[in-house]
């Protein structure tokens, strides 16, 4: 039987971009172990922090059994040693169990010498775009091009990376598989119906209540916890403070409910119940739409003078909403947004759990992702997953994902940003298409796929 490890070190609790492809990667391989007869195990390295602190615990966030490989290497130092030349790392391979095929799933892999190497390179940000990462992930192109000396496969996400990954590190294009990615949603949550009741009706007219601020708004948040908990609406009381559990990360999506202003068939999350009550924002005000980590690459800047101009000479009613995690040199984000005109109409929120950011999605207006450089970008692809016409970039990766189902701008030409948005709030024919074309694009990519290609990709290895 074919054995296959997959490191699965990129998994954080709150995981996102690199992390939710292994989480994702990983879980489907997993339904598709049996029918298929191969055994998958996964291997996890703590970080340096726990490490130092004799913590070697996994984290408990895989939606079943599965076999998990402890290493007792800390990632940062494993890092180092992959830019040279070393006898360490190939001592760490029994730590793995021999398997046939290993598989480091960001940009590096152990130079196993009894076992296949595969190593996926998501994007080459920190070759072709070095000013947008941080001097830390600057030096992943040593790491990157010794872990190449003993890698027998590279996998990447599109095919715009695979064209970088020729030009840029000389590697064979023959020995490079792309995988498509797939939204954390799935598209069939659009179309069926809540099982929540009257209350899972709530559209932007009718959002979820807003509590005040300070302690009542405290007072309101504990009432509502033991409500909750007492009608056994929620198991953990942290789910409705809006934060992520520590127990297991399940499929977030249940069943949803058609809503929206009336205007197009749109989708709302359901469980609405357990929507955080503590969220700062009134749903009966439009909004433009911004999710991912906070950083110079995607280009946010850019959006929040095209939301200025927008206001001031067009005076349009919508909020921006930038959702994300604050990521390297997010300061000058910050300022931004602190000196623009309309800083009361910008919110930005922390990451969200799974089924509040599918509400803040279904609910946009507008999806609005100008980002300079992708590997990806799976969240054009979750916003088309919920109903919501998407503007994004022409560069890199994100034609290739968004197809015809999207409008195409130059990042680094901010009329074309405030342009398309102008025509998605005014032109009601038009996102209709957008939001009908994004929901058939959605439905291109699953994460089924995206495992039965890299189990392909490995079994290719064998012939």
């Amino acid at each position: 039987m074919l054995k296959i490890a997959v490191d699965a070190t990129p998994i954080r609790e709150k995981p996102s971009g690199i992390g939710l492809y292994v989480f994702n990667l990983i879980n489907s391989l997993s339904e598709l172990e049996l029918q298929e007869e191969f055994q998958l195990t996964v291997a996890y390295q703590p970080s340096l922090k726990k490490w130092l602190r004799g913590d070697l615990s996994v984290p408990n966030i895989f939606n079943r059994e599965i076999k998990i490989k402890q290493l007792p290497l800390p990632v940062t130092i494993s890092n180092l040693l992959a830019k040279f030349p070393n006898p360490i790392l190939p001592y760490l391979e029994p730590c793995f169990g021999f398997p046939d095929i290993i598989h480091g799933a960001d940009s590096f892999v152990y130079p196993c010498q009894k076992s296949l190497r595969v190593m996926t390179i998501p994007d080459l940000t920190f070759i072709k775009y070095p000013a947008y990462v941080s001097s830390i992930v600057r030096t992943y192109s040593s790491r990157v091009k010794q872990c190449l000396k003993w890698t027998d496969l590279v996998i990447t996400i599109s095919q715009s990376s695979k064209r970088d990954i020729v030009e840029y590190l000389g590697f064979p294009p023959e020995k490079i598989q792309v995988t498509y990615l797939a939204s954390r949603y799935s598209p069939g949550d659009l179309d069926k119906q809540g099982e929540q009741g009257d209350n899972s009706l709530r559209s932007k007219a009718n959002p979820p209540f807003i509590p005040p601020r300070g302690e009542l708004g405290k007072r309101h948040l504990r009432q509502q916890r033991r409500s909750l908990k007492a009608k056994g609406t929620i198991q953990n009381p942290a789910a409705i403070a809006g934060t992520q559990s520590k127990s297991k990360i399940q499929n977030p999506m249940d069943k949803g409910e058609q809503g929206g202003r009336g205007r197009e068939n749109r989708a709302n999350p359901s469980s609405i119940d357990q929507l955080p009550a503590s969220i700062d924002y009134d749903f009966s005000k439009p909004y433009l739409l911004f999710v991912s980590t906070l950083e110079p690459r995607k280009n946010i800047i850019t959006l929040i003078e095209a939301f200025n101009f927008l206001k001031q000479k067009y005076k349009i009613e919508h909020q921006l909403v930038l959702i994300g995690q604050k990521g390297w040199a997010y300061k000058p984000i910050l300022a931004a947004i602190e000196t623009s005109p309309w800083k009361h109409h910008i919110h930005q929120l922390d990451y969200l759990p799974d089924q509040l950011l599918a509400w803040f999605y279904s609910k946009a207006d507008v999806f609005v992702y100008p980002s300079y450089y992708e590997g990806f970008g799976l969240p054009v692809l979750e916003a088309m997953t919920w109903g919501t016409p998407v503007v994004t970039s022409n560069t890199a990766s994100l034609p290739e994902v968004a197809g015809d189902a999207a409008l195409m701008i130059d990042p680094y030409d901010p009329t074309q940003v405030v342009d398309a948005i102008l025509k998605v709030i005014g032109d009601s024919q038009l996102r209709q298409e957008l939001i009908q074309k994004g929901k058939e694009r959605a439905k291109l990519f699953s994460w089924k796929k995206t495992a039965e290609e890299t189990l392909k990709a490995y079994k290719s290895l064998l012939r």
